[in-house]
């Protein structure tokens, strides 16, 4: 392996731990996203109304 392939692979994995501690920084705003997705998308299903209660409550 060459120094340039390693330092790629180095560089690659310094990505990919920002990218996972933005994650952990964010996971309250990615979850409150995530169920406002939910309640938008099930909102007029047969279940929505199970949704409008439970966000209430």
């Amino acid at each position: 392996m060459s120094a340039t392939s390693a330092k790629k692979k180095a560089g690659m994995g310094e990505t990919v731990a920002t990218i996972f501690k933005d994650h952990v920084v964010y996971r309250k705003q990615i979850i409150k996203l995530a169920g406002s997705d939910l309640r938008r998308t099930y909102r007029a299903s047969a279940l929505g109304w199970a949704w409008r209660s439970s966000s209430r409550s």
